[in-house]
């Protein structure tokens, strides 16, 4: 008897016919499933009425016990009944007009059936692989497994009434929480592009070229961030942890990367870069190098990360994902648009679920050279502008200086080099910052930098010579 309950596959039938009677009942009960798929039900017969109900509803059609009868085969019986009565059945056994507590049923289920099935290839994997696959390998390829599983976890507000939100609200207006609120930025031209500080729940873009110094800012931004208060997570596709705590310390000392790996160093720097190596390796700083990561396993990053700090500090956790661009699509088939949307769908979900404050680092695409002014615009973003959509703000790195410099290396003549040396200006050491989307303001605000390639580093205009870290 124990084994035969081992071996079950877990579903729910009742739970399957009651959602699809529900559905027969009410289509405009579908809304309050919208992330209900096929694959949730196991009966293929239920799973079948499931896509013909959906297609119909989107194509604007009643679905119902009379409509759908035509969706068989004639001389079918469904548990030998005729299709019109098993689907009149259905329609008139329904024991709530509501779906959400049954849509959940069918998921949890899908998601037990998806956990033994990947129990079960953990153990013939382990057992079966030649001597030659190392254990991580077999582990990495079940976290992943384990993470789209982690996925399937609907999310939506189950708050309807305006009235919920109220208590939330109020609470955000006392003086305590707004001085709390959110990760504090390294630079007012920041806060004043972005129009507030980084706040939990929000999910946000920096775009920039190869080149540019967005690395560069972001590190600025993640050990500002740390010092304040608040946990952050690295997690690069580009760096490794070495290669991040060398140029965090490059740019807090003021001396270059490659002077400190030949050891060119003056005694007066090295005490000084002994002492801020003490202070930043005591700051919630995280790193994970990334490889070949789908966004499933980047969410179980970031949720775990979140649930080891929060008892240690209360400052709002700042996830960085460097860059999106790079993380392993689930479907690669798929237009850039659609991978682009999921990830950043994901990424959102997870700011949301979790409190933290998400910043996506994004390389973007080649498209500016073909523009007399490169200045970034959403066409630029991977996915472009359907890639937009989950960003609560977007805003982007341009030094005109590096783009002047890609330009003058195709110039044609003479009389084009002084056109394009006219139209960037005097730009030497100056990076542009500025607004791409911006939920709750403007996106027409831009604000000026301060590069010192030398370091690797951002000063601001408006601090004057302070720079953030530096002795």
């Amino acid at each position: 008897m124990i084994q035969e309950q081992i071996e079950a596959v877990p579903q729910n039938l009742e739970a399957e016919e009651q959602i699809i009677g529900i559905l027969l009942n009410s289509n405009a009960a579908l809304t309050k499933v919208p992330w209900l798929e096929p694959d949730d039900f196991f009966n293929p017969v239920l799973k079948r009425l499931f896509e013909s109900i959906t297609a119909m509803v989107e194509k604007g059609m009643a679905a119902n016990a009379l409509t759908m009868k035509d969706a068989f085969e004639p001389g079918v019986m469904i548990h030998d009944q005729p299709p019109i009565a098993y689907l009149a059945r259905l329609q008139g056994e329904i024991a709530t007009t509501d779906p959400v507590g049954f849509a959940k049923t069918l998921r949890y289920a899908r998601s037990r059936r998806s956990l033994v099935s990947i129990g079960e290839d953990l153990a013939k994997a382990a057992r079966l692989s030649p001597p030659e696959v190392i254990p991580t390998e077999i582990q990495g390829e079940i976290e992943d497994r384990l993470a789209e599983v982690r996925l399937l976890a609907p999310r939506q507000d189950t708050r309807t009434a305006i009235g919920s939100y109220a208590d939330a609200f109020l609470s955000s207006l006392s003086p305590s929480h707004s001085s709390g609120r959110g990760v504090p930025l390294v630079f007012p031209e920041l806060e004043q592009v972005i129009q507030e500080p980084l706040e939990g729940g929000n999910l946000y873009g920096l775009l920039s070229s190869s080149g540019e110094g967005k690395t560069s800012l972001m590190l600025q931004i993640a050990e500002h961030a740390a010092r304040k208060g608040s946990p952050v997570l690295i997690m690069s596709y580009d760096q490794n942890g070495e290669q991040v705590f060398r140029q965090i310390v490059s740019q807090c000392v003021g001396t270059e990367v490659t002077r400190i790996r030949r050891g060119d160093f003056s005694e007066k720097e090295a005490e000084r870069m002994i002492s801020e190596t003490n202070r930043i390796k005591a700051l919630p700083i995280e790193i994970i190098r990334c490889k070949r990561e789908k966004i499933g396993r980047i969410a179980a990053y970031a949720r775990a990360f979140v649930k080891r700090w929060q008892t240690v500090t209360e400052g709002t956790p700042l996830i960085i994902l460097d860059h999106s661009r790079k993380v392993q699509p689930d479907r690669p088939n798929d237009h850039e648009g659609r991978i682009a949307g999921a990830i950043n769908g994901e990424c959102k979900a997870v700011a949301e679920e979790t409190g933290a404050a998400w910043l996506n680092i994004n390389q973007r695409n080649s498209g500016g050279m073909s523009r007399p002014n490169p200045r970034p615009i959403a066409r630029d973003l991977f996915g472009g502008e359907q890639a937009k959509e989950d960003f609560d703000a977007i805003f982007y790195l341009y030094r005109k200086e590096k783009w002047r410099d890609e330009q003058l290396k195709i110039a044609r003549d003479a009389k084009e080099k002084e056109q394009i040396m006219q139209r960037f200006g005097d730009c030497e050491g100056k990076a542009e910052i500025g607004a791409i989307k911006v939920r709750y303001g403007s996106d027409n605000q831009r604000r000026e930098l301060i590069w010192e390639g030398r370091f690797t580093r951002y000063r601001s205009e408006q601090q004057g010579d302070q720079v953030e870290g530096l002795f």
